[in-house]
Parts: C-alpha cells; structure tokens; sequence
C-alpha cells in the first residue's frame, strides 16, 4: 500500500511539474542562450530573452552568482520598452526575480533612419524620437560586480558613460561615476568627467532618462 501512494505522489508531482514547464516562458533571440538560462527561471509572458548581461558575477555580494536578462517583446512593436530584469539566486540555488528596469535602453523603433519616417509619412511622435537619439542602436549595458554602467550616444563619435553603484542598505542603484568616451574599437579612449556634475541628492538609476542628457 505504502509503494502505491508513493507511486501515486510521484506521479502527481511529475504531472504538476510538466505543467508548470508548459505554463513557462522560457523563449530565447538565439538558441545559444537556451542552456545559458536557468532552468528555474520563466520569463514574463509575451517577451523572449534578447541578450544575456551577466551571469557570471555577484552583483549584492551574497556569495551566489546571479542572472541579468534583457528582454524584448516577442511581438515588439514602435514606442516598445526593453527591459532588463535581475535574478537574484538565493541560498538554494534558486533564481528570484529581484527587480525590473524598463529605463537603461532606448525606445524600441523598427529602424532608426530617417528615411524610414520620411518614406512613411511619419512626421509625429516616432519622428520627434529619432531626431532626439543619436545612433541608439548602439546603447549597451554592463555589469561590474556590484556596479551597472549604462553606455549611450550622444553625438557622432562619442557618447557618456553613467556609473551606478549598489547601496546594500537601500537595495538600490545610485550614480556615483561619469565618464565621456570618445571613438570605436582600438582608437576609443574614456575620459572621466571630474568636474562637480553629480547632484548632492544622489541621483537613483530609476531616475534615468537618456534624454536628459540629449539635445
């Protein structure tokens, strides 16, 4: 009797755990990050796994390494947010989501040349972004142990680079760093900025708007 009710469980938990993996998004840009994504984590419904920007780091210094996706809408479409959503892995080895920005990235548009509005007769919001970016495309996001740095255009050739540190005691990101950098590939060069341009109230990554610092 014993051996047929632990059959039976097992098999009610084999049914539950086909179900929650039916129920799990778990859809990837490329094939390769398939096994990059852990096994535990299901992303929000509707959005695909577009890149991966860290998963070999401990961003809150807990001694377990964590997971940083950036997603994008599986049915994307102009005015879209990208989202870049932390896990943090507990203990147990088991991934939590920890927080979601949807602020680090430019707005989505199917092509940022001006051509494409101009062919399309598009003179209203869309346009008035892409006047606004300056080779957006080009915008990346890095993780440096406890340290996200959001890289974007500003003008041809050169752009800024915004440092934002953890405070462990506030579970949250605040400026602490900026930097010009100049050029691509070998011939690129990054010049700290010295000069007093960090507001006394420290500013939060929450707060982070790429056009405020866009002409």
């Amino acid at each position: 009797m014993k051996a047929i009710v632990t059959f039976f469980l097992l098999t009610i938990s084999t049914i539950v755990s086909l179900a929650q993996m039916k129920n799990c998004n778990r859809a990837v840009h490329t094939t390769s990050f398939t096994k990059r994504l852990p096994s535990d984590i299901c992303l929000p419904k509707g959005y695909l796994l577009w890149d991966i920007l860290a998963d070999t780091i401990d961003i809150n210094s807990d001694g377990h390494v964590d997971f940083v996706a950036r997603l994008q809408k599986i049915n994307v479409q102009d005015g879209d947010t990208t989202l870049v959503v932390l896990y943090k892995q507990n203990e147990n080895g088991r991934h939590e989501s920890w927080v979601t920005f949807n602020n680090l990235f430019p707005i989505y548009l199917k092509d940022y040349h001006y051509d494409y509005y101009r062919d399309n007769k598009d003179t209203s919001y869309f346009m008035q972004l892409r006047q606004r970016y300056s080779s957006p495309e080009f915008s990346e996001v890095f993780f440096e142990k406890d340290t996200i740095i959001v890289k974007f255009n500003t003008s041809g050739g050169q752009g800024l680079l915004l440092y934002f540190a953890i405070n462990e005691k506030k579970d949250d990101w605040y400026l602490v760093k900026q930097a010009i950098w100049f050029g691509l590939g070998s011939t690129s060069r990054i010049e700290e900025i010295t000069r007093s341009t960090i507001p006394k109230t420290q500013y939060n990554i929450k707060d982070f708007n790429m056009f405020d610092y866009l002409e």
